[in-house]
């Protein structure tokens, strides 16, 4: 946690980058946008604006040449979720499903919560950074 990297590591100055948060200040439009949620008081669900819709829309068509349309976009809460979602709607329960190690541990354990077989794959650290090792993979 960013309120312990001090204690934890005696150290003052180190930018704690865990697994799944990145502790560092939050750009400021950010921090504007949910100070004006929170002045407004409620803090439930809301459905995503038209506007949001099309940023995705515009994105993926400027960067990918993709032409995505409104009802073909999910939103989820978190990448856990979104990875049920994804396995769910593409493969049936018994169906193979292959991870490369490291990776974040819930990642397995959507693939056998959901009934699917988990199959790991190792991957090569290559100079510093990590490769799949394509002769290996079946």
């Amino acid at each position: 946690m960013w309120d312990t990297v001090e204690t934890s590591y005696h150290e003052k100055d180190l930018l704690p980058l865990w697994v799944a948060d990145m502790d560092f200040k939050v750009h400021q439009p950010i921090l504007d946008a949910l100070s004006q949620v929170i002045e407004q008081g409620i803090l439930g669900y809301a459905v995503a604006p038209n506007e949001l819709y099309q940023a995705i829309q515009d994105w993926q068509q400027q960067h990918h040449q993709l032409i995505v349309e409104k009802e073909e976009i999910l939103f989820n809460s978190g990448v856990v979720p979104s990875l049920a979602t994804a396995v769910q709607a593409y493969t049936a329960p018994a169906d193979s499903i292959m991870i490369c190690d490291p990776v974040y541990p819930p990642f397995a354990d959507v693939v056998k919560q959901n009934e699917r077989r988990l199959v790991r794959h190792s991957l090569l650290e290559v100079n510093g950074h990590y490769e799949v090792d394509r002769k290996s993979v079946v």
